[in-house]
């Protein structure tokens, strides 16, 4: 619901236009200034703090940061909507529950725990908050990107790149120089193998018609839970051909090295 309200305004906007009415922002907005509770609009994480924060405690971070992570990342213009009190409460927790070892929510340095990274790290851009263990987040969102491990879908190999991008720009508002400077550096030393390895992974999703698959055999028959495809297709997709084309190449390589967005043709 989250995703879906913040694309539907971004539409309306590059319409130029705006809602005929308000919506669930201006509601919950309202909710938490006026200390009334629109109970048919407003979610239930949203009608009061303590509410908030029994809805994120019941996430299991070590286990799912990636599906959790999407879940409230989705959530950010509703986060903050409801007020300062409801970021604090979302940045306290996701901060309490991180790994100082590797910089993630999970034991495990793989795909789906820096998916989650990828997820919650950008929470902490969108409130201008530090991300803490920041440096053990950038080494293992690297040693992913360089790894072997089997692709199983397309945001496995474009996430750790928006990651390590993240992951210096915030360090480079929030932190020292020189470490985000250190970072930069190692990204580039080890740019000419990550750039090898990527191609690698994103060439496994091409299909025969020049377009990209979401998984390397097959379209996916879901996005966000809802039924997009006939399950089991081996066909491109819009949105893979999105992410490993101007998705991996822009977002990823070409703001993470700092060049200028490379044209496709």
């Amino acid at each position: 619901l989250g995703r879906d309200l913040g694309w539907a305004l971004k539409i309306i906007e590059q319409f130029g236009d705006k809602p005929d009415y308000p919506t669930a922002l201006e509601r919950i907005k309202h909710t938490n200034t006026e200390n009334k509770v629109e109970n048919n609009v407003v979610p239930d994480q949203f009608k009061s703090i303590e509410a908030f924060k029994k809805y994120l405690s019941e996430m299991d971070l070590s286990k799912k940061s990636y599906s959790f992570g999407n879940m409230v990342a989705a959530q950010h213009s509703q986060i903050k909507a409801a007020g300062d009190e409801y970021i604090d409460a979302a940045m306290d927790y996701f901060s309490s529950k991180q790994r100082s070892d590797n910089g993630l929510w999970q034991e495990k340095v793989n795909y789906d725990s820096v998916n989650g990274l990828f997820k919650i790290s950008s929470l902490y851009s969108r409130f201008e908050r530090p991300i803490q263990n920041a440096e053990a987040a950038f080494e293992s969102a690297l040693y992913v990107a360089l790894s072997d491990e089997p692709v199983t879908f397309v945001c496995e190999f474009y996430n750790p790149w928006c990651v390590i991008n993240a992951l210096i720009s915030n360090i480079m508002k929030f932190g020292k120089k020189e470490t985000a400077d250190a970072m930069r550096k190692r990204l580039l030393d080890t740019a000419p193998e990550l750039i090898r390895v990527t191609m690698r992974k994103v060439i496994a999703h091409k299909k025969a018609d020049g377009s990209f698959s979401y998984a390397p055999d097959r379209t996916a028959s879901k996005s966000q839970g809802a039924p997009v495809a006939v399950f089991g297709t081996n066909e491109g997709d819009v949105n893979a051909s999105c992410i490993a084309s101007t998705g991996t190449l822009v977002n990823g390589v070409c703001t993470a090295l700092g060049l200028k967005p490379i044209p496709l043709f």
